[in-house]
């Protein structure tokens, strides 16, 4: 990380940590994978995640940032102008996650070393949240849905947002979505006993179509018997079954939903026909497309 004074474009999503002490300040950001800077004066520490900041200036102020410099940065007319180091920080733009053991902490005087300007970061658009994948930064956001919907009508949807219907890579993806469409549940549907269905990112291969053929070991199991639009999806690690419901019943369900209920089941993946309406009442579908 490297630390100077200056400023960010809004503080307003940044998260007070309630502590004045900077070496706390900047290990607990460091040990956080959402975590890009802190904001840190004598009276205050704050947080700010990827994706809350779209840029920061480097000037004379009583306030410090602490960066990390390995991540995120998308877009500036010269990057080596900003960071005169040898070989330049052009790799920025290459996003990997390392622990607070990893990082070197530096403290920038006013030299030609010093970052100076504004930088830009990656962001993503209002309503979506943005997650690591590899070395893409990627948003994630549910839409819904004031009637229920199929399959092809919730694609249609990501499609309106110019965006696409997604997978979820990890738990992390996977638990953000599950609480969104939860409380958004709770809040606008009064019968949700039956629960909600959320459309992801999925279809049966026509292989693998076949009765039970994904629920049982073999090429075609779990994940591996669907082909997928979300071309950012690595180890699809996010989807999270419902016991063996990649069955397939009848060779009929090759789409994919999580069910949102108040039961063990809420967060739960199972296959389903993509032209199914009524079993947990099909609300949402998780749209996603690239930082930019």
């Amino acid at each position: 990380m490297v630390i100077f004074q200056g400023d960010v474009n809004s503080k307003k999503n940044c998260m007070d940590m309630r502590t004045v002490n900077s070496t706390r300040c900047i290990v607990v950001c460091g040990q956080n994978p959402e975590c890009l800077l802190t904001l840190m004066t004598n009276t205050y520490c704050l947080h700010c995640i990827y994706g809350n900041v779209s840029s920061i200036t480097r000037r004379n102020t009583s306030q410090h940032i602490a960066l990390k410099v390995r991540f995120g940065m998308s877009k500036h007319s010269n990057l080596n102008k900003i960071f005169e180091m040898s070989g330049g920080f052009t790799d920025l733009v290459k996003v990997s996650y390392q622990s607070i053991l990893d990082f070197s902490l530096e403290y920038l005087e006013n030299s030609a070393v010093c970052p100076s300007g504004s930088m830009e970061f990656k962001t993503c658009d209002v309503g979506y949240k943005m997650f690591l994948r590899g070395v893409n930064w990627y948003c994630l956001k549910v839409v819904y849905s004031a009637e229920n919907m199929d399959q092809p009508t919730a694609k249609s949807l990501c499609i309106n947002q110019k965006a696409s219907i997604s997978g979820l890579e990890n738990m992390n993806e996977t638990n953000y979505v599950k609480s969104s469409a939860y409380w958004e549940m709770i809040k606008n549907y009064t019968e949700y006993n039956g629960g909600w269905g959320i459309w992801i990112d999925g279809e049966k291969k026509y292989e693998c179509r076949a009765e039970n053929t994904t629920s049982l070991p073999g090429p075609c199991n779990g994940v591996n018997g669907f082909n997928f639009v979300d071309q950012t999806l690595q180890k699809k690690g996010g989807y999270n079954w419902d016991g063996r419901n990649t069955d397939g019943y009848r060779g009929y369900q090759n789409c994919i939903m999580m069910m949102i209920s108040r039961s063990y089941k809420n967060g739960k993946f199972d296959d389903l026909i993509c032209s199914d309406k009524q079993d947990f009442h099909k609300r949402g579908v998780l749209c996603g497309l690239l930082a930019k």
